[in-house]
């Protein structure tokens, strides 16, 4: 009888298993696939254990305005950006939490936007997008309880009730976000934006005035402190550059005050203009976040400082740390396949290496706008005569390190660029591809008749 109760229960133990799991596999596929908060926690779960060196938290100018790319690139640091829309410190202090049940950083670089928002609870949108990308857990329920009025806690716990009726609305990338989708793990939680805007950026105006985080800010914000330094985890505080300063000024003068009280280093780009260079263009079109150039400065300067004030190693060349090497080329991939402007397209060649095809199609009317088509050509190693001499239709191909060029088949572009079909316009095709992969990147013409401006083509 005995043994009988014990089958019955282990029973029932296994169905509840499976009921779990179906539960869970249907729950991760209908939750919305946000990247301003709920992928950027369920990305981090698939981070090769021990990895992440550098940790960046905080509200969306953490993961719009910080770039991994140029982290790894210029030093091989490991990094990640663990972000959400308008994110409060409540927020961040339990994804501090949930970070470090896998992750050991050496260095946690907190965006302090939130000590200028002035609210109790969140709007429902960024309590979603800053709650549901977590696995249940304790951390995640007391999460929960901080972030909305007691009538909210059963929606966030559980999340079907919200994202329940998507059905209708899934798409590809619903299905692209399990812990075993290849490749989730290259995601890093920064990304790419081309554009910018025409207003200028504030000169912050002088002032003494001090304007204190509200009480539940500045909690949770010498929790996440004092959490740092409980883990021997060194803090940098940073806010990145906005359009519209003067408002703000007088909370990062109090969170100056706050970093000099606690010992730590704050650094305010509203205040570092000059030091790294940025300008009007540096903004992105939304003034709210700076654009990938913007972002590169940002974070250069960021990552020569971790560079020369923390242990930090070159992970370049490690097999474990190839998730970032996958990165940072899909993001300067990504990032030159959005450029609309002929002087940022050559520019950005000349920053990464890549191989192109080049073709003239039809006559080319020398006029002024072709002569300075020809020196961007000659800036990224292309000699504007081939144009000259050769046929139309006639490839050429740069080889890599040398200025030398061969003929290619148009046949064989037809076997690269998908759907391939040849412009119907006088002027210069380029077709960009990766030198290590061979795989087709973008492909642009410069026509004539809009005296060669940039025109991408599909």
């Amino acid at each position: 009888m005995k043994r009988i109760y014990i089958k019955r229960f282990l029973s029932a133990v296994v169905l509840l298993c499976m009921i779990w799991q179906l539960y869970t596999l249907v729950n991760m596929t209908l939750v919305m696939k946000r990247t301003d908060g709920i992928t950027t926690m369920q990305d981090y779960y698939v981070q090769p254990k021990g990895t992440i060196d550098v940790l960046v938290l905080g509200s969306s100018h953490a993961g719009m305005n910080i770039d991994q790319e140029v982290f790894w690139t210029n030093y091989g640091m490991s990094g990640y950006s663990l972000w959400g829309s308008i994110q409060p410190f409540w927020n961040t202090y339990y994804f501090l939490k949930e970070a470090l049940k896998s992750q050991r950083p050496k260095v946690i670089i907190l965006d302090m936007y939130a000590a200028t928002r002035d609210f109790e609870y969140s709007d429902d949108a960024r309590q979603v997008t800053n709650i549901l990308g977590m696995k249940p857990s304790l951390n995640k329920l007391e999460a929960v309880m901080a972030t909305a009025p007691r009538a909210r806690w059963k929606d966030l716990w559980m999340g079907m009730p919200i994202y329940h009726s998507r059905y209708s609305e899934l798409t590809k990338d619903d299905f692209m976000h399990y812990p075993w989708t290849k490749h989730l793990d290259s995601n890093k939680g920064s990304g790419y934006r081309y554009g910018t805007t025409a207003d200028m950026p504030m000169t912050v105006e002088k002032t003494d005035e001090r304007q204190p985080m509200t009480a539940k800010e500045e909690k949770y914000f010498r929790k996440i402190v004092e959490t740092c330094k409980t883990e021997k985890i060194p803090l940098l505080l940073v806010t990145t550059p906005t359009a519209v300063r003067n408002d703000s000024q007088p909370y990062y003068n109090y969170v100056d005050d706050l970093a000099k009280e606690l010992g730590l280093t704050f650094f305010n780009f509203n205040l570092m203009d000059e030091v790294i260079d940025f300008k009007k263009e540096d903004f992105y079109s939304d003034n709210l976040h700076v654009n990938t150039n913007g972002g590169r400065k940002v974070s250069k300067y960021i990552a020569d400082y971790l560079k020369k004030n923390y242990d930090l190693p070159d992970h370049r060349g490690d097999a474990r740390y190839n998730s970032w090497g996958e990165y940072a080329v899909a993001a300067q991939n990504g990032y030159f396949s959005q450029i609309t402007g002929t002087d940022d397209y050559f520019k950005e060649f000349e920053r990464n290496h890549r191989g192109i095809y080049v073709v003239r199609r039809g006559n080319l009317h020398k006029s002024s706008s072709y002569d300075h088509f020809a020196q961007l050509l000659s800036s990224i190693g292309i000699d504007p005569t081939i144009l000259d001499r050769s046929n139309e239709g006639q490839w050429y191909m740069p080889e890599t390190g040398v200025n030398k060029i061969r003929a290619v088949e148009e046949k064989e572009l037809e076997r690269e660029v998908p759907n391939y079909t040849s412009p119907n316009e006088e002027g210069v095709e380029i077709i960009v591809y990766d030198k290590n992969t061979g795989s087709y990147i973008d492909r642009v013409f410069f026509s004539v008749q809009s005296d060669f401006s940039l025109k991408r083509l599909s």
